[in-house]
């Protein structure tokens, strides 16, 4: 299928990554410049209520925002941001926080995790499961039955979900009801047919990839931990509900599909949803095209029915 002609403008604006020098990036200004970009108000972004908290978290504390219209249910998504585990911020994802809220009537708690390189692995997936557990001991004050509350996040915030349903069942903790990965990052790919297929032009290329891991892993090791790698991890049984959404053009889109077939063998529910037309981060483009605000509806919707259910 064609890619949608709404992203096919977004890549025709966008410069030629080919031989981009990445280890030029000043993560700094570039993190301030996404603020900046984040403040100016999208056209339509929903209103609805929202209120700021502070978790404590091994080493500090981090932030998070609870969004919630008036007439949400009390079902929670805990939401962890994309961004390679090096960008993205509450602020940035403000406007589809927001959406999310409004599409699945739940409430939604956004997380502001520590990122890399500043905070390596396992710090980012840690936080992660802190804010989660938070939510859950928090539950008379953030207005939600702790029996209805989903993980979920879009690339690097997929994999973090992820991580936190397998360190619940690991360490014996309440789990998740459900856990919902956006074209999740399920570890450093080399091999698969997809990370070849559009390894270059398509937003997301191979040697970016590279970078973001470097900036995120302590060392050669942390490649092949479970909570890092999920394909590396050998036990996916008692595990929550799972949907998964990855992109047609998306190097990621592979070894998360494949994470769909091994949790189902694994006997987990698990439902997969490839979206045609579409590249990797399209959730951040739900305000200009419709495919993919459409694609961002449904996964909302099937989130809200199953917690609602």
């Amino acid at each position: 299928m064609p890619l949608d002609p709404v992203l096919r403008k977004v890549l025709d604006s966008m410069p030629d990554m080919g031989d981009f020098d990445y280890s030029s990036i000043n993560i700094l200004e570039n993190r301030k410049a996404e603020e900046a970009e984040s403040k100016k108000w999208k056209p339509g972004t929903p209103q609805v209520d929202s209120k700021d908290y502070s978790i404590a978290v091994e080493g500090g504390t981090i932030g998070a925002r609870l969004y919630s219209k008036k007439d949400s249910d009390d079902a929670l998504i805990v939401f962890f941001h994309g961004g390679g585990f090096v960008f993205g911020s509450i602020a940035s994802y403000d406007y589809i926080c927001r959406t999310m809220a409004v599409y699945s009537g739940c409430k939604v708690l956004s997380v502001g995790y520590r990122l890399a390189p500043e905070h390596k692995f396992p710090t980012a997936a840690n936080d992660a499961l802190s804010s989660y557990l938070w939510a859950r001991e928090n539950q008379s004050e953030l207005g939600i039955n702790s029996k209805k509350i989903a993980v979920a996040g879009d690339s690097a915030g997929g994999n973090l979900a992820a991580a936190v349903s397998l360190m619940c069942r690991d360490g014996r903790k309440p789990m998740p009801a459900l856990q919902l990965l956006l074209y999740p990052v399920m570890g450093y790919d080399t091999f698969s047919p997809s990370q070849s297929e559009f390894s270059d032009g398509y937003n997301l290329n191979n040697s970016y990839t590279r970078w973001f891991t470097e900036k995120y892993i302590r060392s050669e090791a942390d490649l092949s931990n479970p909570y890092f790698s999920m394909m590396n991890q050998d036990d996916l049984t008692r595990l929550p509900e799972t949907i998964v959404f990855t992109a047609e053009f998306d190097t990621l889109r592979d070894p998360a599909e494949a994470f769909v077939y091994r949790l189902r063998d694994a006997g987990t529910e698990a439902t997969g949803v490839r979206a045609l037309g579409m590249f990797h981060a399209y959730v951040s483009h739900i305000s200009t095209s419709r495919a993919a605000r459409n694609f961002f509806r449904m996964a909302c919707r099937l989130v809200s029915d199953r917690l609602q259910d």
